[in-house]
């Protein structure tokens, strides 16, 4: 009893350490592909003005120009997608991604919208607490929050952060390893990916809500299909970010926070009455799904995971401003 309960763990451990390892290849395909793209600007730039220094406003816009731009991000998940394809072609289907085991309804999917959209609420409350207390340690993490809740200013980025962006998270997160550690349980699969998907952004406060909002999709995915975890993240990417911000723009930051926290202290309300009417089959469902003792333990003490997870965790640490 004992040998087969080490060869699961031993099993568990390496496959978690494989999809650590998918992980780190998709990252560095990822970061890759935007520092080929933007050494093939600065050559060009070099080529067309040589002799140009780097405090050059020319210069200077080129790489406002960069950052501003999604078409490397757009060239990296795609090229991303297509290594996790090879990488998990033993193993994940398109197929099995795309399973669905539960018919969505008009009803369903505007109570799962309202609990996803209620996170939004708790995401600003949390972080301003988040940014209280990195100030009392001399650190700041508002660029990071202002970074999570930019609005796009070019094609490129809308079309990256509002549709390719969500389509490919989903279909990494939700898609290969979701349906990795099902097999686990569907609580396993949904905490774990949530997890990563939260570690994913390397951006602490923003972290913090990819998890939380990872578990929704999580559910979904598991219980409908992908499809419908694809369309609530595009709801939230392009509407109440991109869309919502361009038409608040105009208007002073007062009123656009008295908006936003109108509209999703909407949803939030919406979100506490829809859990606390349906906490029995909450309830159930976590107890129908329960993890087995040691599984998460098991998963991220894999050596691929821990690498994975170190990664993006320091990442998200050099991003804290010291005040």
């Amino acid at each position: 009893m004992e040998e087969q309960i080490k060869r699961n763990r031993k099993s568990i451990r390496k496959e978690a350490g494989r999809i650590g390892r998918g992980l780190i290849g998709y990252s560095i395909i990822f970061f890759a592909a935007v520092i080929v793209h933007l050494i093939i600007l600065e050559a060009c730039w070099a080529n067309k003005y040589p002799g140009a220094t780097e405090q050059d406003p020319g210069y200077l816009q080129m790489l406002e120009n960069f950052e501003n731009s999604g078409t490397s991000s757009i060239i990296g998940v795609c090229l991303g997608v297509l290594f996790l394809l090879f990488f998990f072609r033993k193993t994940i289907t398109v197929s099995s991604i795309m399973q669905a085991e539960k018919k969505m309804n008009g009803a369903v999917f505007l109570q799962l919208l309202c609990v996803f959209m209620g996170g939004q609420l708790l995401f600003s409350i949390v972080g301003e607490l988040l940014e209280k207390g990195l100030n009392l340690l001399g650190y700041s993490a508002m660029a990071c929050m202002e970074s999570a809740t930019s609005v796009s200013t070019t094609v490129s980025m809308f079309l990256y952060s509002a549709i390719i962006g969500p389509i490919v998270e989903e279909l990494v997160y939700r898609g290969f390893v979701l349906r990795s550690f099902q097999k686990y349980g569907k609580m396993a699969a949904i905490v774990v990916s949530s997890v990563l998907f939260g570690v994913m952004h390397a951006n602490i406060p923003q972290s913090m809500f990819a998890f939380g909002v990872g578990l929704v999709l999580g559910y979904v995915a598991v219980e409908y299909s992908i499809v419908w975890s694809v369309v609530l993240h595009i709801i939230n990417n392009c509407i109440f970010c991109d869309v919502f911000g361009w038409a608040t723009s105009g208007l002073s930051e007062q009123v656009q926070t008295v908006l936003s926290t109108g509209v999703f202290g909407v949803f939030a309300v919406a979100a506490v009455v829809i859990l606390w009417r349906k906490r029995k089959l909450v309830k159930m469902f976590c107890g129908e799904n329960r993890t087995e003792k040691g599984i998460y333990v098991h998963i991220f003490s894999a050596v691929g995971m821990v690498l994975f997870i170190a990664g993006e965790l320091g990442m998200a640490i050099l991003m804290l401003e010291k005040m």
